[in-house]
């Protein structure tokens, strides 16, 4: 059983109902300054993480600008195949001419050697 001395150290020990509500009160402030801290950081770097990716989507939506429609890349690829085909004719041409040129001197020897052989078997046939 409790005795008069005990309860004497409790009322020393104990607090008055205002200390301990106060106490509680400034503990919950602290608690909730500590939440709004932590949310204005949480905030903060969501901002920055979000401005980041905008700028880099902004980065995208800039080069999308600069993309080739369908259209004009098919024009422009009728045009570089005209190109091509024109370039591989002028090929075929002038190795055609190359040919030509070929055939032509290849015949002009031809025929000075015939010559030069006549010349030699008519030069050797007694008269």
């Amino acid at each position: 059983m409790p005795t008069k001395k005990d309860n004497k150290l409790d009322l020393q020990e104990s607090i008055s109902i205002k200390e301990y509500f106060n106490q509680r009160l400034t503990d919950l402030e602290e608690k909730i300054q500590t939440i709004f801290d932590l949310n204005k950081i949480a905030s903060d770097k969501t901002e920055t993480r979000i401005d980041s990716r905008l700028s880099v989507l902004n980065g995208f939506r800039e080069q999308a600008n600069e993309f080739v429609t369908k259209t004009e890349f098919t024009t422009c690829m009728k045009e570089v195949n005209a190109n091509i085909k024109s370039l591989e004719l002028n090929r075929a041409t002038l190795e055609g001419k190359a040919s030509q040129k070929a055939l032509t001197v290849t015949t002009i020897i031809a025929f000075l050697g015939l010559l030069v052989g006549c010349v030699g078997l008519i030069s050797k046939i007694p008269f």
